[in-house]
């Protein structure tokens, strides 16, 4: 319970600060790149509920109510480490989901979420341990991609889906979903990405995957010193080499893989108020993240939720808090936003597709070096 209770004290800190309407109104209006967000993380709790009672899933509450009305997702699940309390409530939210119309309306309801927080290029990750087991590979795909249209149809933003290879899932399935993805080539997908324990599952065992995803021209992205010491940003660059890292929290704590990091010039996908809520890196408030200096510094990052709706925040409490907290400035979010937007996986013929300027991933490429 004293893990809840701080994760809630640090809940109800960003909230208070985050209410400020004139700076939301003043960032909403920011022309947005959010490039790591996890959509089962992002479900709108309504929609929740409303799939749990249509599929005969329990609520982890007593009622709907109760449930609608939890400060946050992991208030209502259980463990005595911040992973247990996360990892149950994202596998619940994933459960929720049995049929690739419910996969399409939330697509359709994070993108629309989105735009309406200013997001012009979103690039959001599906678990493959999640869908590859319950849908066709091709169905599930195209639910994704009838969930963007639907949104485009609405709204000017360019979307596609990072296929999630869980280090859990072990090497072999890691090929085989990088093979789906190059034989199929569905529009629905700009790139993958890898997360997990990369002290349990080493990048040792992934170089193979990486590499046939680089060889076929799939751009990558992986979850890097979140949990792990900062270390292990510099065998992920070395040996899966991919075009962006998610977190790289830690990495700031080793002298040697911050250099390598500066020295690339790799676009670190940002998450400050996930990691702040999330207990991690040490960190005890928000002014402590290391954004700042990444920034500062000139390693090219982006500002992004992780799991907004698990832990009860929005993009723009990320910005409010990092304004008034850590010093950025709306001159800072409009530079960053547009440099992050040169990192993006989407094509640059679906970005102008939907109304967007875009950079290709090559361009990038070109930038880091």
């Amino acid at each position: 319970m004293h893990l809840q209770t701080e994760i809630l004290k640090r809940l109800l800190h960003v909230k208070a600060i985050g209410c400020d309407a004139d700076l939301r109104e003043e960032i909403r209006t920011i022309p947005k790149c959010e490039l790591h967000v996890h959509l089962a993380g992002a479900v709108r709790r309504s929609t929740l509920v409303d799939l749990a009672r249509k599929n005969n899933v329990s609520l982890p509450a007593s009622s709907a109510q109760d449930f609608l009305q939890a400060p946050n997702l992991l208030m209502l699940s259980s463990g005595n480490e911040i992973w247990e309390l996360f990892h149950r409530m994202y596998q619940w939210c994933w459960s929720c989901v049995r049929s690739c119309d419910d996969l399409e309306r939330i697509v359709f309801e994070f993108l629309e979420d989105s735009y309406h927080q200013g997001v012009r290029h979103s690039e959001f990750t599906v678990s493959g341990s999640a869908v590859m087991h319950k849908f066709p590979f091709d169905e599930w795909t195209d639910a994704v991609a009838l969930g963007i249209h639907r949104a485009q149809a609405s709204y000017p933003i360019a979307a596609a889906a990072i296929l999630d290879i869980s280090r859990r899932s072990g090497p072999a399935q890691a090929h085989a979903n990088v093979d789906k993805v190059i034989q199929g080539r569905p529009s629905a997908l700009c790139g993958i990405g890898m997360g997990g324990d990369e002290v349990k599952y080493p990048d040792s065992l992934f170089t193979e995957a990486f590499q046939h995803a680089r060889k076929n021209a799939i751009p990558s992205t992986v979850h890097v010193a979140e949990f792990a010491p900062g270390e292990t940003t510099i065998t992920t660059i070395e040996m899966l080499q991919p075009n962006r890292l998610g977190h790289a929290l830690n990495t700031i704590k080793s002298t040697q893989a911050y250099a390598i990091l500066k020295e690339k010039g790799i676009h670190v996908e940002s998450c400050p108020l996930c990691n702040y809520l999330g207990l991690v890196g040490g960190l005890t408030c928000i002014e402590e993240h290391p954004i700042s200096k990444y920034y500062m510094d000139g390693i090219p990052i982006s500002i992004n939720t992780d799991d907004p709706h698990i832990f009860g925040f929005d993009l723009l409490d990320n910005y409010v808090c990092l304004f008034k907290e850590a010093h950025f400035t709306i001159e800072d979010f409009r530079a960053i936003n547009k440099r992050a937007a040169t990192f993006g996986f989407i094509p640059s013929s679906e970005m102008a597709r939907a109304g967007q300027p875009a950079l290709s991933i090559g361009e990038a490429n070109t930038r880091q070096t």
